[in-house]
């Protein structure tokens, strides 16, 4: 949730403002104002009930759903969804059914499944909203309309959790929209514990090169968080990238010593690279920590002590990251 650029009040002032700038701000202010002021993580089941102008958020948001205005429209069922209102289902169900191919009813789509994954995440296990949103996602991840396919993939991880793995695994083996595709590995990777399936399926997109590079990347990074290495090679491509190199580097010390001798070739020369953001050379060197065995291990964890007096504070604060998960029972070097 992106935190309240207003206060409360200054939210429901304006959600009549004559300025169309004003009142779409104020709308999308309304739940992120309110959860702050009430001290609730987002999204909040029945937040409304937990603030004296809940009433009125409530009122306003509504009012605004129903307006005819799409994006007033849409922002007011985000809202909605963040404050786990389950009277919004009923309206933005009906969005998905659309067939308009303008942008206004695809935007309609889009936030209805944003708003009902927020509601889904919100609610109790057995309250009835629940398998409602869960059926309406997956007639959305089967939809010819790629937003809805795209948007839903997510949707689907966060309401259902692991039990999203077999919808999101048969929607990627007939999904040809890249985009759409790179979001269902994107989805997988929320999971916890992934089966066997996902697994084999995230190899075989990471070892095909006539897939996307940036899907690969992503298929990799997921597979190395499981622990598995079918996609280093896509990994140590990665490392040549100014954009995806930190990320690939996190991917592959998460891996350890499996990663293989070219791959840690790869991290040492990058801790030793000067010229390099600090950042990155301290991804690198707590990779080569713990990618290098018994003694070439503990020469990653000295370069990672030695970047503890960069002059740079935020390199300095990744050393101090790195090193509390290394050596949690000895302080760090660092100023």
């Amino acid at each position: 949730m992106q935190a309240a650029d207003l206060t409360l009040a200054a939210a429901l002032r304006d959600c009549s403002a004559r300025s169309p700038q004003a009142r779409l701000r104020a709308l999308r202010n309304l739940a992120p104002a309110l959860l702050e002021e009430a001290k609730l993580t987002a999204p909040a089941w029945a937040a409304a009930n937990h603030h004296p102008r809940g009433p009125e958020v409530s009122a306003a948001l509504h009012a605004a759903l129903t307006a005819g205005d799409p994006a007033i429209a849409g922002l007011a069922a985000i809202g909605l969804g963040l404050l786990g209102d389950a009277a919004l289902v009923q309206t933005t169900i009906g969005w998905l059914d659309s067939t308009d191919l303008g942008e206004d009813a695809s935007f309609l789509r889009e936030s209805a499944i944003i708003a009902l994954s927020y509601l889904g995440s919100a609610a109790p296990a057995e309250d009835a909203v629940r398998p409602v949103i869960r059926r309406a996602l997956l007639r959305a991840i089967a939809s010819p309309q790629p937003e809805q396919r795209f948007q839903s993939a997510v949707a689907l991880a966060e309401v259902e959790g692991r039990g999203a793995e077999p919808a999101l695994l048969e929607a990627l083996g007939r999904e040809r929209e890249p985009q759409v595709r790179e979001h269902l590995v994107v989805a997988l990777s929320m999971l916890e514990g992934l089966g066997q399936r996902a697994i084999a399926a995230l190899a075989q997109v990471a070892e095909d090169a006539a897939e996307a590079w940036t899907l690969r990347y992503e298929a990799a990074l997921t597979l190395a968080a499981a622990e598995r290495t079918d996609g280093v090679p896509v990994l140590l491509e990665a490392l040549r990238s100014r954009l995806h190199r930190d990320r690939a580097l996190e991917a592959l010390g998460r891996l350890g010593p499996s990663v293989g001798p070219q791959a840690l070739d790869r991290i040492r020369e990058l801790a030793r690279r000067t010229l390099l953001p600090g950042v990155t050379r301290v991804r690198a060197a707590y990779a080569w920590a713990q990618c290098g065995a018994g003694e070439d291990g503990a020469a990653g964890k000295a370069w990672l002590r030695r970047l503890a007096w960069h002059p740079r504070a935020s390199v300095r604060e990744a050393v101090r990251d790195a090193l509390a998960i290394l050596e949690p029972h000895r302080d760090a070097p660092v100023r």
